[in-house]
């Protein structure tokens, strides 16, 4: 088949085993003639070889084989039998793989510029003659079994194979390298962090080798793997880096930097000169170890740092922004839903407006879950989605607590029978409430509060709301809304939608006075600014006597930080403040205004809200600081008595000090939670362990009223 296409092909040659292969026909036609050759002339030659051989001294018996060779009958043989018997002399042109199976090479010498033509001819020829076959399925299996190359197209074929099996080999080890990261470092954002870098420079090798004209080969795929350890090594030395420093504050990060970009230019200048090698093979090597060195180092030393800063947010004002994780950006996005961002979101919403009480009458009410102060623990803790999913509940709690205060001291007794200092601390609570509306209150004209005398809320067209049923003594003030997230006015329309909304524009007294005979409660927006609250007091002189109530939103700075749209897992507490009166000077009411505001959140703050805050902080810290932490303060009877013994080392002191000293023995979180608690009083932390020490230093939530000393 290919004969007349070689003899076309001027100087080409041939090495084949073809003429030591016959097919059976060719086989059984050469027998015919040996046979008819022996037949004619078979008697004479045996004579003749006799007598030669006796002239010439030879015994009778010497060309006995010969005489039976001619005697033979022969048979066709197969062709494994044929190379069976010539496979140690036709070895250049024949193999056997590992099924037992010979590979036959017939090589065609031509010149280069006709190689691919001829190719490409005897394919054809092939594919043509095979297609004329009249067994197809047979000759189908033969086509797969006969092939054409050149030198050539058998390198691409390597290269494509090898590259096909190298992806696959590359796939398989970056999974296992990303679990091994993920258990090293415990933490899947930071194996995320690690595994960046080898990700992107392996992208930069792909695209360089593909604008410079390299490729993978035999000789440097092996490079190839040993590039990729490299990469991980030294993106794994630059996490460690990152997280030491952010730990301890100490500056470690530029010695890794500086020992990884020498490590680098040593690599670089061993095997990189190679690149100007003669042989194809070397200059490989030298090209792959310049782009593959360049890329790594350039990824590893450019990319963590800032992704691990914009992770950790350390770019947020707020000191209650903790590091993202993935829950909480989905969180914060379904934040955007009402419904969602109560059920949800990982935010225990605990409302004590419903009764109409003060945050001071309302700071015995105790829900009926015991485990909210290990509730959202920054993801560490799994009772996260309880808390969410009972909300609905806590706030049938909250409402039932509300209706008697009696039934709540009573509520506080049962629970101070578990921990006796409980009932000690709701007491005192009430009374300082007390204190605090004596001096800061006004007189307020009484309403009526007859037992019956209530008002069903109903909605613009008259319609009442169910489940809404509030006394008349409730009603008669204005409510003034002092959040400035835009998400708790979104839980607020749900959640009351009995509230009416106005603006510094729209409200006025006689619209209020509609409202609360409708059994309606008026909520007017100010704003922020001192300027708005300003002027809202300049209004309230001019109507007289009219009372207001700050509706006061504890924890909201620690939920939603300032800075940033990323929500933190936590407690709110949305209570009314006491009733104040714009009576006065405008100025003097507005500073009224900020103290009362500001001393109400401290009243509504307690260890619930501040426990998951606190556990939240000591994310991304090295060493396991974070699952310490939560295990410490799972137990609130523990933190409780360490609380109480500082406190009582305190009231001791006679004269007290001006600062206390407070001895740490954990990683600092109980001496955060007592500054926290106590924001009018300074501390210092005495810690031992100078990593101790360091870690609480440079803790993100660390009140400023906390110094931290080694003893």
């Amino acid at each position: 088949m290919i004969a007349p296409m070689i003899r076309k092909v001027k100087g080409a040659t041939v090495q084949s085993v073809a003429p030591y292969l016959a097919s059976a026909g060719e086989q059984a036609a050469r027998l015919e003639r040996w046979k008819a050759f022996v037949q004619e002339n078979g008697t004479a030659l045996r004579q003749q070889t006799a007598q030669e051989a006796t002239k010439l001294g030879f015994a009778p018996q010497a060309f006995a084989p010969f005489d039976s060779l001619l005697r033979r009958d022969f048979r066709p043989i197969n062709a494994a039998q044929c190379l069976t018997m010539g496979e140690d002399a036709l070895a250049p042109l024949v193999a056997r793989d590992g099924k037992g199976q010979y590979i036959v090479t017939t090589v065609v010498n031509v010149p280069r510029a006709e190689a691919d033509a001829l190719k490409q001819q005897l394919d054809a020829e092939l594919k043509e003659s095979m297609s004329h076959a009249k067994a197809p399925k047979t000759v189908a299996e033969d086509t797969e079994s006969v092939w054409t190359f050149t030198p050539k197209s058998m390198n691409e074929s390597v290269a494509r194979h090898l590259s096909q099996d190298f992806s696959y080999i590359g796939w398989v080890c970056g999974a296992i390298v990303f679990g091994f990261l993920w258990l090293s470092f415990r933490r899947f954002s930071v194996a995320v962090l690690a595994f960046f870098p080898m990700v992107v420079s392996w992208l930069w090798i792909l695209g360089s080798m593909s604008i410079f004209g390299l490729s993978f080969n035999l000789v440097n795929v092996i490079l190839a793997t040993f590039i990729f350890g490299q990469g991980d090594d030294y993106s794994i030395f630059v996490t460690e880096g990152l997280l030491y420093e952010y730990t301890y504050g100490r500056k470690l990060l530029a010695a890794y930097k500086r020992s990884i970009l020498l490590s680098a230019v040593i690599m670089l200048i061993g095997v990189g000169t190679l690149a100007f090698a003669q042989h194809p093979a070397l200059s490989s090597l030298g090209g792959l170890t310049i782009v593959g060195m360049g890329s790594v180092v350039a990824a590893t030393l450019l990319l963590p740092a800032p992704v691990f800063g914009w992770w950790t947010r350390q770019r947020v004002a707020s000191p209650w922004a903790s590091p993202l994780s993935v829950v909480r950006l989905v969180q914060s996005a379904l934040s955007r839903n009402a419904w969602a961002l109560t059920h949800c979101c990982g935010i225990v919403w605990e409302d004590r407006t419903i009764g109409g009480e003060t945050s001071g009458e309302n700071t015995l009410a105790q829900t009926s879950s015991t485990d909210v102060a290990t509730a959202n623990l920054g993801g560490t803790k799994k009772n996260v989605g309880d808390f969410s999913k009972n909300v609905g509940d806590f706030s049938k709690n909250v409402g039932v607590f509300s209706k008697n205060v009696g039934e709540n001291f009573e509520d506080v007794g049962r629970f101070s029978r578990n921990d006796g200092d409980t009932q000690k601390k709701a007491v005192q609570s009430s009374k300082d409430n007390e204190d605090f509306t004596e001096k800061e209150g006004v007189e307020i004209a009484e309403q009526p509060t007859a037992t019956g005398d209530t008002a069903t809320c109903v909605t613009n067209n008259g319609q009442p709301f169910p489940n809404k049923v509030h006394t008349l003594h409730e009603m008669p003030f204005i409510g003034v809304w002092t959040a400035q997230d835009v998400r708790v006015k979104r839980w607020a329309l749900r959640q009351h939608p009995e509230w009416e909304w106005m603006t510094l524009a729209t409200w006025s007294l006689e619209k209020c006075r509609q409202l609360w005979s409708q059994g309606r409660q008026p909520m007017l927006e100010v704003g922020a600014s001192a300027e708005l609250l300003h002027r809202f007091a300049q209004q309230l002189q001019t109507l007289g006597e009219t009372v207001v109530r700050p509706l006061i939103v504890a924890g909201e700075a620690r939920v939603f930080p300032s800075g940033t749209r990323v929500l933190e897992h936590g407690r709110l507490t949305v209570a009314w403040g006491a009733p104040l009166a714009g009576e006065g000077d405008a100025t003097g009411f507005v500073c009224k205004w900020y103290a009362h505001c500001v001393k109400t959140q401290g009243k509504l703050t307690d260890l619930r809200a501040l426990v998951p805050h606190v556990v939240a902080s000591y994310s991304h810290k090295i060493e396991g600081a974070q699952a310490r932490v939560a295990r410490h303060l799972s137990d609130l009877h523990t933190i409780n008595d360490q609380l109480a013994l500082w406190e009582a080392q305190y009231t001791a002191q006679q004269p007290a000090k001006a600062c206390q000293p407070l001895r740490v023995e954990d990683d600092g979180e109980t001496a955060v939670l007592m500054a926290l608690l106590h924001p009018e009083r300074e501390f210092v932390a005495l810690v031992e362990d100078q990593d101790a020490a360091a870690l609480l230093l440079h803790l993100r939530c660390r009140p400023e009223n906390l110094q931290v000393a080694p003893y």
